[in-house]
């Protein structure tokens, strides 16, 4: 695989990342122009491109023993087409670019080596479509592993086994009266009942026990594409297809705040809002649509709607889903270009721009720690971004740690179960998908009857260490129950 040199090769597992380090064979060097002088890192292109990730981390220990994620470098080849960009290289410590390629033809340009003053620069890689790679001069850079409690896996090739793999879903319970048409988003909530939202208008609280409905609303004229229910349980935001956002009482059946985002304020003029988020903290929720930018409103009964503050992207791209973080510290945008951004909520400034996809992302959901995106493209892939890896004045970084395939069509929907341990996807080719994150792999997928608009893991943790269960709704307007076999 590389050619004129010796390599022995070490493979190292650190909290799900894969490290590869080569050393190299003194007796290797006399066709060297450039030899290494001491252990050096590198990526194996064809060995870890079986474990299916999409970021291997390198640690040049350039600076300092600890930095141990310096730079990132997304290998995903087999499954990166012509005229993406999911291939670049990011110094992780001052959050820069450093190297890109637009097209399979242009990855020979993409490579590593030492300057001088020891910071990670673009070097040649020779023909690395046909993995014939050049490991160019990495002069007298070293890695020190004293100190770091890392486990050494005897291969790459033999990623680590899931502990979900025999799992299976079954189905439990169907909704007692369905929409008339498609279910285009839907809801676990804390009070462990079920909000739905549909085509048809309507929109549907539901008992998980029984699948009877609670309580529903006079359907809208227009069908409801866009839920967001608050951490407690209490109230749900919903918004339609012309931009009516509505804040629902849970508890009571009344509706609290009601804002039309398309109409005109004095000389204003407002854009129908598409995706809608509460704030997490209470008081305001956010929105996006046709501009590509995030609205903040508040959402306090006496002023409900009104505008606070506004988020613009570098690029106006219709913004397909917003959402708050968890922890409320940040809120992230998925864009039709399949780019996505992530604002921190404080400053209001723009952190982090993540360009995985290739197509329009459909959906993007949170680790309950709020250290991880996932999200949903159109180009039938999932990918697990860690938004700790923010780059400077928001300028496209690396982030992401796990590319997820499977589905044969868009993925339309996606969830983090409470324990951030797996996933579920749902997708047009009528299939919903659950992941083990951490073996990057699919354990369970389930036929459906039509395409899979939303799934939403129950939020209580699950007894027993068990993976829980799930509601899912879709094409055919039924709301779904799902529990793992062995969960009560």
């Amino acid at each position: 695989m590389i050619p004129d040199r010796r390599l022995s090769s070490k493979f190292v597992s650190v909290e799900g990342v894969c490290f590869v380090i080569l050393e190299e064979d003194d007796t290797s060097r006399e066709n060297v122009t450039s030899p290494l002088t001491s252990t050096a890192l590198e990526v194996v292109l064809e060995d870890v491109a079986t474990l299916g990730l999409s970021t291997v981390f390198l640690d040049h220990n350039a600076r300092a023993a600890n930095n141990l994620a310096r730079v990132a470098l997304p290998v995903n080849l087999a499954e990166t087409s012509p005229g993406t960009e999911d291939l670049g290289v990011s110094d992780l410590d001052e959050g820069d670019l450093v190297g890109s390629a637009e097209s399979l033809n242009e990855l020979d340009i993409l490579g590593l080596r030492a300057s001088l003053d020891k910071h990670a620069k673009i070097a040649h890689l020779k023909s690395i479509l046909d993995r014939q790679l050049s490991l160019g001069s990495l002069g007298d850079l070293s890695l020190n592993l004293d100190g770091l409690n890392l486990n050494f896996i005897s291969s790459v090739r033999h990623p680590k086994v899931s502990q979900f793999q025999s799992l299976a879903f079954l189905h439990a319970l169907d909704c007692q009266e369905p929409h008339s048409d498609a279910v285009w988003d839907i809801s676990w909530t804390a009070t462990d009942t079920v909000i739905s939202v549909s085509a048809d208008g309507s929109i549907k609280h539901w008992d998980s026990t029984s699948g009877q409905i609670l309580r529903s609303l006079p359907p809208h004229t227009l069908g409801i594409v866009s839920l967001s229910v608050s951490p407690n349980g209490k109230h749900a935001l919903y918004n339609t297809i012309d931009g009516l956002t509505c804040l629902w009482d849970l508890e009571n059946g009344e509706i609290v705040g009601k804002h039309e985002s398309y109409a005109r304020t004095g000389s204003e003029a407002t854009e129908p809002s598409w995706s809608v988020s509460l704030n997490p903290k209470g008081g305001s929720y956010a929105s996006t649509g046709g501009s590509g930018s995030i609205t903040i409103h508040s959402a306090e009964p006496g002023s409900f709607g009104q505008r606070l503050s506004t988020l613009t992207s570098t690029r106006n791209k219709f913004g397909m889903q917003c959402r708050y973080s968890p922890d409320g510290f940040r809120i992230a945008l998925a864009t039709e270009s399949g780019q996505m951004y992530i604002y921190d909520v404080q400053s209001s400034a723009l952190t982090a721009t993540f360009t995985s996809h290739a197509m329009a992302v459909r959906s993007i959901a949170w680790s309950p720690d709020s250290q991880l995106l996932l999200s949903a493209s159109e180009d039938k892939r999932l990918i697990l971004h860690d938004v700790r890896t923010s780059s400077s004045a928001g300028k496209p970084g690396s982030g992401a740690v796990a590319s997820l395939s499977g589905h044969s069509s868009w993925v339309l929907s996606t969830d983090i179960s409470p324990d951030g341990r797996l996933a579920l996807s749902g997708s047009a080719d009528k299939t919903i998908k659950v992941w083990d994150l951490s073996a990057r792999a699919a354990v369970s997928t389930i036929q459906d009857t039509g395409e899979v608009w939303g799934v939403s893991w129950r939020p209580r943790p699950s007894p027993n260490n068990s993976a829980g269960a799930f509601v899912s709704g879709g094409e055919d307007g039924l709301v779904r129950w799902w529990r793992a076999a062995g969960a009560g």
